[in-house]
């Protein structure tokens, strides 16, 4: 009899453990990135990134043909050959620009190489690298590698980075404001971000704050903000789609 209890307790102990192994499960899993993390909680899955980054250039002559060599070098940096580039070239009295295209299956990458004359040529040029990046998957890991390569990129022509990272992803249907409230109430919690101001229209709510877990950030007036959420529904998919920017969203929504 002794075995016996032993044995029901041992087997009692054995059910509850996989019982709760099984809850587990369910538990959301706290992401590295706060961008993700911040996603996650509103209940969205991450479905399309975008790096957008910029940079200034030390000014020098740069006509066509150096423009496109930035152009070139920076698609090389990313394995891509000349073959997969459209260049595509534009002048102007107050700009050059030199703009590299590559698409496939699950990105989009876009270099610019311009030359600004903002009082004309007569005055002195400022010289830009832009590098905007888009895929259709969210990983974690690629996202932390592109930004790395980006930033090296404009490093090594003497410029330096400047970094804006979007998340996109939606939830089915259409949520009432109250919901959408709540949610993105939700998103600035799951990163300790504080709220700064809030716009609501008739097509959006959007927020913008600080969240101590990201480092960079915009001085905005008196206000330093280093996150951007919104919220849009699309009757043409019966969609809710959240998008979350750090330090603004530069996608348009």
């Amino acid at each position: 009899m002794k075995w016996l209890r032993i044995g029901r307790i041992f087997f009692v102990l054995v059910l509850t453990l996989a019982m709760n192994c099984r809850l587990a499960e369910n538990v959301p899993v706290m992401l590295a990135d706060p961008l993700a993390s911040a996603l996650q909680a509103t209940g969205a899955e991450a479905g399309e990134v975008s790096i957008n980054a910029w940079g200034r250039l030390p000014v020098k002559p740069a006509d066509e043909a150096a423009l496109t060599r930035i152009v070139k070098q920076a698609m090389h940096e990313f394995g891509i050959d000349d073959t997969q580039v459209v260049l595509n070239q534009s002048t102007s009295r107050y700009q050059q620009m030199v703009r590299g295209e590559m698409t496939d299956d699950n990105s989009h990458l876009v270099v610019i190489a311009e030359e600004l004359y903002p009082g004309g040529q007569t005055q002195a040029a400022e010289v830009y690298l832009v590098i905007n990046l888009e895929t259709r998957q969210y990983n974690e890991a690629a996202v932390v590698n592109s930004k790395a390569k980006i930033s090296r990129i404009i490093a090594e022509f003497d410029g330096i980075p400047q970094i804006t990272t979007c998340l996109v992803g939606w939830l089915d249907g259409k949520l009432m404001k109250d919901e959408q409230d709540r949610r993105l109430g939700d998103a600035f919690d799951a990163i300790e971000a504080k709220t700064v101001s809030s716009t609501t229209t008739d097509q959006y709510v959007s927020s913008t704050g600080m969240s101590p877990l990201i480092q960079q950030k915009l001085q905005v007036g008196n206000d330093q903000i280093n996150i951007n959420m919104a919220m849009r529904y699309s009757p043409l998919d019966n969609r809710t789609y959240v998008i979350i920017g750090s330090p603004v969203i530069t996608l348009e929504y």
